[in-house]
């Protein structure tokens, strides 16, 4: 099972350096190797520090130890701190033996089938949790998931997805603005930081006290039981273990030793979780309920409801079983370490009273992981989205300059190439780009901004013409434009010669794929004739536009007075300066998106 809906998927949509960066981060907040192995070892200490310890202990003996020391010393050939090691161990080996009786055989170094029955014990109640213990620690994305859960649930005010952050028109704003994914995911990752940055610590801190005990239990949950008993002439097999003990063998030391060492590295993470811990019961819940579902046979929802209604129906009795259970197995793991001296056998056994272990304690960082989780989600949400985004944007700029769509084109629109789409052949790109460009030019630029453009000429000083080019020339440009964009939608009419052409081909290539070759050419060529037109009214229109913002950064008192000559009551220069610019800014957006969805960028 995933970790939350969509998690895998959002993440996979993100930038490769990007996914694997924020992946990496969240392993390494919940401590998240890919084995999952034991985090303790054995260390042999360096000779100085070996040395300074043995000198420090033979200087604090007593004086019956110091006797002893003594004599021993007389009776041996060997340095005195050998002496001294030698008396450590045989010392130990007289506790091992007083402590367990006689089910650990020092002198035949051999452990027989009590030592074994002992630790079957242990295996009775880890038992019922193993398959926990695994299906949790052995799926990475379960685990991540029941963090999720809990963190949704737990932090007040949890936010979890990309809504939760910005709006729909908080984003399209922002594009509209900027025209820019970048700056999106900026703004967006901003207002993450800041929610991440909101949250109490006291808030993660206790979440990760309830969420330590499934790390403190992980080894004692994971340990190879059956890889012990078998060395022991026992196949516990995958059977419930009965309540009498299987017939255990007797065991050198020389065999077990290593699964020995691996146990006592396993109880002592376990005693570290004590007898009485909280586990969070969303964490148990969200367990139980992952594995009567698998999302991944399927498609993942896009919200957490049906999760959550999942989740919720686990029963209070489940829980409590579960919870139950890994405290009886923490109790045993306690009293285990009490009955049986492993420390002191592994000392013995390696014939070294100074034979240390490392415990390396995992790291928890919930802030750190919550952070990571919620930028995969977001980030990867809005990449889904960002198309949508920018047609949201598209739409809305076509409201603000024509209050409605423009009609289409007679023949150069979408139904010339319907039935071409399902042989999954190209199709003209530049339809509605040209379209709206078209569609401003004579709707637009003739309704109005042409004329203010003429009583511009008239009343602009030759000393701000010498910039640029007369507008009267470029608003011929742009009546030539419209004539073109007219002729070239006209060429696909079916009685035009090129419009038969085309026809002729389309129909061709539906019988016969050999024509695709001719198809794409034609195709080709008209698209290339579509951005050639693009271009140059957007270049002539740009030059309208640069002609505008310099005159609103020149205007002047007798440059305003003169127009108030020809404008409407209540219209003046600077208004209206300002309108056209704006809506010249906004079309030059419009096409540049149109252009770019239609390229697929």
């Amino acid at each position: 099972m995933s970790p939350m809906p969509g998690f895998e998927q959002l993440a996979r949509s993100l930038d490769e350096d990007e996914r694997k960066s924020l992946q990496r981060r969240i392993r390494e907040s919940l401590s998240l190797s890919d084995d999952n192995g034991s985090s303790s070892y054995a260390a042999e200490l360096q000779s100085t520090e070996r040395k300074r310890l043995i000198e420090r202990e033979m200087g604090r003996l007593g004086f019956w130890d110091r006797l002893v020391f003594w004599f021993r010393r007389l009776t041996s050939t060997k340095t005195d701190d050998v002496v001294f090691l030698k008396m450590k161990l045989d010392r130990m080996g007289s506790r091992i033996q007083n402590r367990v009786g006689g089910y650990l055989d020092l002198e035949s170094r051999v452990i027989s089938a009590e030592g074994a029955t002992r630790i079957y014990s242990l295996y009775r109640n880890a038992y019922p949790v193993i398959p926990a213990f695994i299906g949790i620690w052995k799926n990475v994305s379960r685990f991540q998931g029941m963090v999720e859960y809990l963190l949704r649930q737990r932090i007040p005010e949890s936010k979890t997805d990309l809504h939760d952050f910005m709006t729909m028109k908080d984003i399209q704003d922002v594009f509209l603005e900027k025209e820019s994914r970048a700056e999106i995911r900026r703004e967006l990752l901003s207002r993450l930081d800041a929610y991440i940055e909101g949250i109490h610590p006291d808030v993660f801190k206790h979440l990760e006290d309830g969420i330590w005990p499934l790390y403190y239990m992980r080894d004692i949950g994971l340990f190879s039981y059956s890889d012990l008993f078998v060395l022991f002439r026992v196949d516990i097999g995958l059977a419930p273990p009965g309540e009498e003990p299987p017939k255990f063998s007797s065991a050198s030391f020389a065999t077990v030793m290593e699964s020995l060492e691996q146990l006592y590295f396993a109880l002592y993470n376990a005693k570290r979780s004590g007898s009485k811990f909280e586990l969070h019961d969303e964490l148990i819940r969200y367990y139980l309920y992952s594995v009567t579902v698998n999302h991944d046979e399927r498609e993942e929802p896009d919200s957490y409801k049906e999760i959550e209604d999942g989740v919720e129906a686990i029963s209070l009795d489940a829980v409590k079983q579960f919870k139950d259970s890994l405290h009886q197995l923490a109790d045993a793991a306690i009293k285990l370490d009490q009955d049986f001296p492993f420390v002191e056998l592994i000392k013995w056994y390696h014939e070294d009273p100074y034979y240390r272990f490392l415990v390396y304690l995992p790291k928890l960082n919930l802030k750190a992981f919550y952070h990571a989780a919620l930028k995969i989600r977001v980030l990867g949400r809005l990449d889904k989205r960002f198309q949508d985004v920018r047609l949201g944007v598209v739409g809305r700029m076509i409201d603000r300059i024509f209050r409605q769509d423009p009609p289409d084109f007679e023949h150069y629109r979408s139904t010339i190439h319907a039935s071409i789409q399902k042989l999954g052949l190209p199709t003209f790109k530049y339809m509605k780009s040209l379209n709206i460009l078209y569609n401003f030019i004579v709707r637009r630029y003739r309704g109005g901004l042409q004329e203010f453009v003429r009583v511009l000429n008239r009343i602009t000083p030759i000393r701000l013409r010498s910039g640029g080019r007369d507008l009267l020339l470029v608003s011929a440009g742009l009546e030539d434009i419209a004539e073109k964009i007219e002729k070239f939608d006209q060429s696909f009419a079916p009685d035009a010669d090129e419009g038969k052409a085309f026809f002729r081909v389309r129909y061709a290539v539906e019988k016969d794929l050999a024509q695709q070759r001719a198809y794409r050419a034609m195709v080709l060529q008209r698209d290339k004739e579509a951005r050639t037109l693009i271009d140059k009214g957007l270049e002539l229109l740009e030059e309208v536009l640069a002609a505008l913002q310099m005159l609103q950064r020149n205007q002047s008192p007798s440059m305003a007075e003169k127009y108030r000559q020809f404008a409407a009551p209540g219209s003046s220069l600077e208004l209206e300066l300002k309108k056209h610019t704006e809506e010249l800014e906004m079309l030059r957006k419009l096409i540049t998106q149109l252009v770019a969805i239609e390229e697929g960028h």
